[in-house]
């Protein structure tokens, strides 16, 4: 399911960012992203979406996504489940 997000965060070399992407795929434990920065597995970032939704979420996993060199995908997992994503 593809949902708008921003996320909101610390890159792999602790540099402040903010970015509006995608989802690819949504649970109601977390997503996988798309985003062009590069994140250490472990790290939390925030997760934003349709303006009344706010939480961390612990990054899982992050490859190249193998369609689109820039990106990289980013499976994430909310610190607790939320009736106000996408599924709940």
């Amino acid at each position: 399911m593809r949902v708008p997000v921003q996320l909101v965060g610390l890159d792999a070399s602790g540099n402040y960012f903010e970015e509006e992407t995608y989802t690819e795929d949504v649970s109601k434990t977390g997503a996988l992203v798309l985003t062009r920065n590069i994140l250490q597995i472990g790290s939390t970032i925030q997760i934003r979406a349709f303006k009344k939704f706010e939480s961390p979420a612990k990054v899982r996993m992050i490859i190249r996504d193998h369609r689109n060199a820039d990106y990289f995908k980013l499976g994430i997992e909310f610190d607790v489940i939320h009736d106000a994503w996408v599924i709940h």
